[in-house]
């Protein structure tokens, strides 16, 4: 199995949410979507899915900080997801 990393895009929320459904079992909470799409906007480098045959399998938030803690700016990931059909 090939699976590509690629940016993610604001088309790929509704995959994202899918993939989160699958983990926790419950529906997304109405805040989620919005999240997703801030932390594109902010920062779209840390935002990435993994796809495998053009199905979205897995996806990571993450995003550059430093300043809340009074330390050098690092990357901090938010969260990750993987299609729990894909875990392994």
């Amino acid at each position: 199995m090939t699976v590509t990393v690629r940016r993610m895009h604001t088309q790929d929320t509704e995959s994202v949410l899918r993939i989160d459904e699958k983990i926790t079992g419950r529906p997304c909470e109405a805040q989620w979507e919005t999240r997703i799409i801030d932390a594109l906007a902010r920062n779209p480098l840390g935002c990435l899915v993994a796809e495998t045959e053009g199905r979205i399998v897995g996806f990571i938030l993450a995003d550059i900080r430093g300043w809340e803690f009074a330390i050098p700016k690092s990357g901090w990931i938010e969260i990750v997801g993987v299609d729990p059909e894909y875990h392994g």
